[in-house]
């Protein structure tokens, strides 16, 4: 169950765009110790951390862990065997339609977030180019 969580935290921080430096710094932690976690060499994870990588990513814990829908576990054969015709493979990330349902969703609401930032820090910039223009006038 543990298998693959460091490759969906790569993932999600790829996505966001840190590096491995900045989240061992925004984690308190050493680069080692984080880099651990994205390679799976932790034999057990601690759910305290797990959770603030989460949410320094902006994602739910559940996004680490593998979820199969019903289609996916009724595709096993007798050998558990995986048949993976119901199943997409991401960054080496088994996702069913509703994991990317889901992804799409997020990235649907990180865009929404960051048109609304944007148009803010332009209104911002506007501001402090008047405020620029009455200061240069009142010299």
């Amino acid at each position: 169950m543990l298998d693959n969580i460091g490759s969906k935290v790569r993932y999600f921080r790829e996505l966001k765009g840190y590096s491995q430096d900045d989240m061992a710094r925004l984690l308190k932690t050493t680069l080692k110790t984080y880099g651990n976690l994205e390679r799976d060499n932790n034999k057990t994870i601690d759910i305290e951390k797990l959770g603030k990588v989460a949410e320094l990513l902006g994602v739910g814990v559940e996004d680490f862990f593998e979820v199969k829908s019903k289609s996916t576990l009724l595709a096993q054969n007798g050998n558990g065997d995986n048949n993976h015709s119901n199943s997409l493979s991401i960054y080496g990330i088994n996702s069913t339609h509703q994991d990317l349902a889901h992804a799409l969703d997020k990235s649907s609401q990180e865009i929404s977030f960051l048109k609304k930032e944007n148009a803010l820090l332009a209104n911002e910039n506007g501001n402090l180019k008047e405020i620029i223009a009455l200061m240069k006038s009142a010299k």
